[in-house]
């Protein structure tokens, strides 16, 4: 499957790729990952993914929500 690139968002993203290949998009251009590689990065830029490949892939996709960002707290 595949995602098109689109706008960040807050947070950060971590992908392990466990078996297989994929292809990761980001503002800055692409990149292929295969099994046991790994990238983290600030969700903030605009990405993607892909796996254009006739393996499917497996990986380990961990995400954040920006824990720094200021918070509301009700009643305050």
């Amino acid at each position: 499957g595949d995602q098109p690139e689109h706008g960040g968002h807050a947070g950060e993203e971590h992908i392990d790729v466990r078996s297989g290949r994929m292809r990761r998009g980001r503002d800055d251009g692409t990149f292929d990952l295969e099994q046991g590689d790994s990238v983290h990065y600030t969700s903030e830029r605009s990405h993607g993914w892909a796996n254009p490949f006739a393996q499917p892939a497996q990986v380990l996709w961990t995400g954040t929500h920006d824990i720094f960002a200021p918070r509301h707290t009700p009643g305050t």
